[in-house]
C-alpha cells in the first residue's frame, strides 16, 4: 500500500545539520494519519505521498519550512 490521504504511516527520522552531525534521532516509531491533518509538517507529508513500505527519504528543511516565517517583532 502506498502513502495516500487517510494513511497511517508509522516512520523512524533523524534530524541532523547540514554537515551530518546528528542533533536527533527517533527512539520508537512516529506514527500519524497522513492527509492533510496537520499531524506532521507539510514538507514531510508532501516527501512521503506515494511511497510504499520501506521507501527512505532525505529532506532538506528550512526553518520556514518547519516554524514558518520568521517574525522579527518576536
Amino acid at each position: 500500500m502506498k502513502i495516500a490521504k487517510d494513511t497511517v504511516v508509522t516512520l523512524q527520522f533523524k534530524v541532523a545539520e547540514p554537515t551530518g552531525r546528528l542533533i536527533e534521532q527517533s527512539r520508537t516509531p512516529m506514527v500519524y494519519l497522513h492527509g492533510g491533518y496537520h499531524n506532521t509538517l507539510p514538507k514531510i507529508e508532501e516527501a512521503l505521498e506515494g511511497l510504499a513500505p520501506g521507501a527512505q527519504v532525505t529532506l532538506n528543511l528550512s526553518a520556514a519550512d518547519a516554524f514558518g516565517v520568521r517574525d522579527e517583532s518576536l
